[in-house]
């Protein structure tokens, strides 16, 4: 079950399914590469995104909701969603999970299109500007 932070409560998160969303998986929020790259990638283009029709970007990781919530007030931007995937239930249902021995159970990185409650396309790179390139 996802689940996102609002107002200090951690809430059940669906994944919009009457819009045009980009869904990025993270291995981890405060871990560099999500941090310092994949992250600001998509808060720096989110105005691009939205000119090509994407109505919401999501960021899940296995996280908590609290703890992702602290990373986007942080890193990101309040029109992106970070959702906690607490238990990896979502992630390992869609094959992006990942098991290391430094992170424990964690979500591959990558970047899906879903229109509609339906995927449309799963990006070769996950980062903001391929995708922009792709859409």
């Amino acid at each position: 079950m996802l689940q996102i932070c609002k107002e200090g409560n951690s809430l059940k998160y669906d994944i919009p399914n009457d819009k045009k969303v980009i869904v990025c998986g993270i291995p981890g929020a405060f871990t560099s590469g999500c941090t310092n790259r994949h992250l600001p990638g998509y808060v720096e283009n989110l105005e691009n995104l939205k000119s090509k029709g994407i109505d919401k970007v999501i960021f899940v990781a296995v996280n908590d909701a609290y703890v992702m919530d602290a990373w986007n007030k942080q890193h990101g931007h309040s029109e992106i969603d970070a959702v906690g995937d607490l238990k990896g239930e979502y992630t390992k249902s869609i094959g992006e999970i990942k098991e290391s021995d430094d992170l424990g159970p964690h979500s591959k990185r990558h970047a899906r299109l879903y229109e509609n409650g339906s995927l449309i396309k799963k990006f070769d790179e996950p980062w903001a500007e391929h995708v922009l390139e792709n859409l």
